[in-house]
């Protein structure tokens, strides 16, 4: 399985936690409609779903989007949702430049 992932954890405030999963699409997560939250559009009409998700008793939420055959998961920590919103993922997600 070809993918990459980089995580970030701040050893003071552990709910510091961001990560940045990069996944052929025929690997990635598969999305359960009940764990969708709400759908963005990217700047070049990608759809992104920002999703909730639980790994190890910790919350999580996600923004995920499929770019020409690769599956982008970036997650948070739950307990820094209020600071990390959707909408700075989706800038983030936006910055990311991918060829077709």
């Amino acid at each position: 399985m070809i993918s990459f992932s980089a995580q970030f954890v701040n050893d003071k405030h552990p709910e510091n936690h961001y990560k940045i999963d990069v996944k052929a699409t025929e690997n990635g997560i598969e999305l359960n409609e009940r764990q969708v939250i709400d759908t963005y559009k990217l700047k070049d009409e990608t759809t992104a779903r920002y999703i909730s998700l639980s790994q190890h008793k910790i919350g999580f939420y996600a923004l995920v989007f499929t770019k020409n055959d690769w599956q982008y998961i970036l997650s948070i920590d739950e307990r820094i949702a209020e600071t990390v919103t959707p909408e700075v993922l989706v800038e983030i997600a936006n910055s990311f430049e991918t060829e077709s």
